[in-house]
């Protein structure tokens, strides 16, 4: 097998959308009660596609306005850029729009893959648009909407396979019925978070 491909994901968006609770559920499998994010932490996967091994840097950055301004150091070298917003939270859907040109003017690679994760989709009783609306408002041909629960563990193994897919069939050959393979999971102990 050949050496692993190192792909760089950002995960972008409001205050305690679950951005962090998102990453730990797909690269730990587990969720943990967490404090928010301070500027930024990353977590470590190694997943195998088509074959091929890459190594995941997911970076998880704050979502306080007063951390705004550091964000976009975090953009440099990523493939992957993910907007999360809070279903049950109207200020983070409002922003979704903001995080879209923060992302599109600070994401450097060729051909980044953007995608917008509804989060909390769980908490259906809290709801404050529906996923049909936000589909009408944010789906675009460059740019998929997800709808997640990181807690209950709801649509999070579709969408990272869905952009580890993408991303490998860039320039490739593309196979609507491709796996993603688990190689490794890193403790959250060994995670390179700087919070």
């Amino acid at each position: 097998m050949s050496e692993p491909n190192e792909v760089k994901l950002v995960v972008v968006g409001e205050t305690g959308v679950g951005k962090t609770t998102l990453l730990q559920r797909y690269a730990e499998g587990k969720v943990e009660e967490q404090l928010s994010t301070i500027g930024a932490c990353c977590m470590e996967k190694a997943v195998e596609v088509n074959s091929r091994t890459y190594n995941l840097s997911l970076w998880d950055t704050a979502g306080q306005e007063a951390y705004r301004a550091i964000v976009p150091m975090y953009f440099r070298g990523a493939s992957i850029a993910l907007i999360v917003a809070d279903i049950t939270n109207e200020k983070s859907l409002e922003t979704i729009p903001y995080w879209i040109n923060l992302v599109h003017k600070n994401l450097s690679t060729e051909n980044p893959i953007v995608s917008i994760v509804v989060n909390k989709i769980d908490l259906k009783e809290s709801q404050v648009m529906t996923e049909g609306d936000i589909l009408s408002t944010y789906h675009t041909t460059e740019m998929e909407v997800f709808f997640t629960s990181a807690i209950a563990n709801i649509g999070v193994d579709t969408l990272f396979d869905y952009l580890l897919n993408k991303y490998d069939n860039l320039g490739q050959p593309t196979d609507d019925n491709v796996a993603v393979a688990e190689i490794s999971r890193k403790d959250s102990k060994t995670s390179h978070c700087m919070c």
